[in-house]
């Protein structure tokens, strides 16, 4: 089966073959076809992070888990909790258990519950964090939103902030008050915008 995000296990080694086309993963062989742009861009990444160690025709992650983008293909590395081959049959296991350690690092705040609404079997671990990241954000603008003073004009029976006398002029309209004020409102371009990345 060849996929385009490929879930690596750390200190376990895989080959790498030069492909002409595009970047892939075959899981049966553990076999990286990779362009030469693409091997170019990881190596480049690699200096300054050192996550891999790349050879010749292998590559191997080290000590590090995340998720790593380059070229076509999206690279998930995730710790080896088991022993022998039997880490890649449990990759769900695997991806709840790193967000269980997480949420005792005290840097994410991540809850037993919400790890069981996720579907770590079929979600790359990416779209995880994407996840969390949108229901974060969406709990912090129904507690919390930036509140901006907006400009509005308006014909009143009651006098606000200033009056427009340029259209205060019609005598038969005198009891309706043109008026220029500002009022605090928590509908704002950045409360829409916030708003709208967590729902569509």
């Amino acid at each position: 089966m060849t996929i385009s995000i490929a879930t690596l296990f750390e200190y376990v080694t895989y080959n790498v073959v030069l492909s002409t086309e595009k970047d892939y993963y075959s899981e049966n062989s553990r076999t990286l076809h990779l362009t030469e742009e693409t091997l170019n861009e990881l190596e480049k990444i690699n200096k300054t992070n050192k996550f891999l160690d790349i050879g010749r025709k292998t590559l191997k992650p080290r000590n590090c888990i995340g998720v790593v983008k380059a070229g076509s293909i999206t690279i998930e590395i995730l710790p080896k909790l088991f022993k022998d081959d039997r880490y890649e049959q449990h990759r769900a296991v695997i991806a709840r258990n790193l967000l269980k350690m997480l949420s005792y690092s005290e840097k994410l705040s991540l809850k037993e519950i919400d790890s069981a609404d996720l579907d770590t079997e079929e979600l790359d671990f990416f779209e995880i964090f994407i996840y969390f990241f949108a229901k974060n954000l969406n709990e912090l603008i129904k507690s919390t939103q930036r509140r901006e003073y907006i400009k509005n004009s308006e014909e009143l029976r009651f006098i606000r902030e200033r009056i427009d006398t340029r259209r205060y002029t019609n005598p038969a309209r005198l009891h309706i008050i043109p008026c220029n004020y500002h009022e605090l409102s928590i509908d704002t371009t950045l409360n829409r915008t916030l708003k709208y990345t967590c729902y569509y």
